[in-house]
């Protein structure tokens, strides 16, 4: 029976991981250089994080490089690196190779090139998937490719960890343990703070490319509430969501130098999605970012949405188009009830949700696993 384990609500600190030692390549071209690396063995567990994903991705940014000061400090040498191929991991191994087999451990996160994965096995490493999203569907509902490749994947490992409690069905089948350690923030870094005093009222949206999919279905309520109360639409995203001209919207190309402070030029924020397997297993990260900068949120009560929502205390679940029309005039409509919804929101995720928590769950982890 696979075990699984649920670690607080966590997140980690804002960081850059720097790559640390002389290349393996080096101390193999030296007489005895390989056998040198066993000389001065260094003591407590060494956590590598490898991924393809840049700082670009979200995931990569605060469950791996806003962790590593965080785990530093608590004693666990940690680093990161990006792997396209073997090479790009030659320049840690040195020191990867200094620490004593059975506390060497690889996180990868969400997918792995299996021939690095076999290699840092043989080398003595307890090996870890890092999954914040995922289900068998896409988020559109169409067939995902990927499973299969999770499934292979996961069957290398020694645990999982996933960002929330519904990811833990889906993977146990694959996976031998597995542990959630859900995708938090810091709070503090969060400075520029909505809802602001203003005339208008903007409703604003942050994400990725799928903006196209998840706006269009409420785009009724929303240009209803912009016509009616002045109100703004602003979508700031990876694509446009194509929501026309007849009321008063906005695209913003997303980038990476636009976080946080984008969030506090919102006074309210949204959260619509489609009820689907992939849906249902997703983070709901975008909430805890809008609460963080002190916004009322509007949200479809689908997967952790219905957790982090209390209706009517830090924001509205809205699950018709009469639902986000009520909710969102409510809001537009009210500043009082905005700032004390908003307040409500960002005091919840200073408790529950702080980054600082990260690096308590992930040293359990870790040491669980390396013990």
């Amino acid at each position: 029976m696979p075990q699984t384990r649920r670690a607080p609500d966590v997140c980690a600190l804002e960081a850059t991981a720097q790559p640390l030692g002389p290349a393996l390549a080096d101390s193999l071209t030296r007489p005895r250089g390989f056998w040198m690396l066993f000389a001065a063995m260094e003591r407590g567990t060494h956590v590598l994080f490898v991924s393809r994903l840049g700082e670009q991705s979200a995931s990569h940014r605060f469950r791996v490089l806003k962790l590593l000061p965080l785990l530093r400090a608590a004693g666990v040498r940690a680093d990161a690196v990006r792997v396209q191929s073997l090479r790009d991991l030659l320049p840690l191994l040195h020191r990867f190779l200094r620490t004593p087999r059975e506390q060497r451990l690889v996180v990868f996160q969400k997918s792995i090139m299996p021939p690095l994965g076999r290699f840092l096995r043989r080398l003595g490493a307890t090996l870890v998937m890092d999954i914040d999203d995922g289900g068998d569907q896409r988020i559109d509902g169409s067939d995902n490719p990927e499973v299969e490749d999770y499934q292979a994947w996961t069957r290398l490992m020694d645990a999982s960890v996933v960002s929330v409690d519904s990811l833990v069905d889906w993977i146990a089948e694959w996976s031998p343990r597995t542990f959630t350690i859900p995708t938090c923030l810091d709070v503090q870094s969060y400075t520029h703070l909505g809802p602001r005093d203003s005339e208008t009222c903007t409703i604003g949206w942050v994400g990725g490319g799928m903006a196209p999919v998840v706006l269009p279905p409420i785009k009724t309520a929303l240009a209803d509430v912009c016509r009616d109360l002045a109100c703004e639409f602003v979508a700031v995203a990876g694509a446009d969501p194509g929501l026309g001209d007849d009321f008063p919207n906005r695209f913003v190309p997303w980038r990476l130098e636009l976080e946080p402070d984008v969030f506090g030029s919102f006074d309210i924020g949204i959260m619509p999605l489609p009820d689907n397997p992939r849906a249902r297993n997703k983070s709901a990260f975008k909430l805890l970012q809008y609460m963080a900068a002190g916004l009322p949120v509007v949200a479809t009560p689908v997967g952790m949405n219905r957790d982090l929502v209390v209706h009517g205390w830090n924001g509205y679940i809205a699950e018709s188009l009469d639902d986000w029309r009520d909710a969102l005039a409510r809001l537009a409509s009210d500043p009082v009830l905005r700032r004390e919804l908003g307040a409500n929101g960002r005091a919840l995720v200073a408790e529950k949700h702080d980054m600082r928590l990260a690096a308590d769950a992930w040293v359990g982890v870790l040491e669980e696993l390396a013990g």
